[in-house]
């Protein structure tokens, strides 16, 4: 059974080892709530809950690139070390969304979200 509150399922990896906490926790405020986002977006609700998890991680990352907020030396060298390994063998946008905010490549992360946010409400 899965444990709701300490390991809810939307936030568990993609490898048993890592959950989105442990990558997120070493992340400043607005990477850390884009990673977060991104991470769970399509495994809590439908395609609509996708899209807006998607949205509310681009604008975290906006925020951040906008008002400047992309002090780095709140995050630690581990996030990338951990991102590398929770997405090793995903080369999906959403992997690549992950490697990059994990890697600090802010910009470049929400061009792929917008990219991929297009895609998924053309689909709908």
């Amino acid at each position: 059974m899965t444990d709701i509150i300490n390991h809810p399922a939307h936030y568990t990896g993609v490898t048993a080892e890592i959950e989105c906490i442990d990558i997120a926790r070493h992340l400043n405020f607005q990477l850390g709530n884009a990673f977060k986002y991104v991470w769970r977006a399509g495994k809590k609700g439908g395609r609509d809950k996708e899209i807006e998890d998607l949205k509310k991680a681009l604008w975290y990352l906006e925020d951040s690139i906008k008002n400047g907020y992309n002090n780095l030396d709140l995050c630690d060298k581990l996030a990338p070390k951990l991102a590398s390994i929770a997405t090793r063998n995903d080369k999906s946008p959403r992997g690549n969304i992950l490697y990059h905010i994990a890697t600090y490549r802010i910009v470049s992360a929400a061009n792929i979200l917008r990219e991929m946010i297009r895609d998924r409400e053309a689909s709908k």
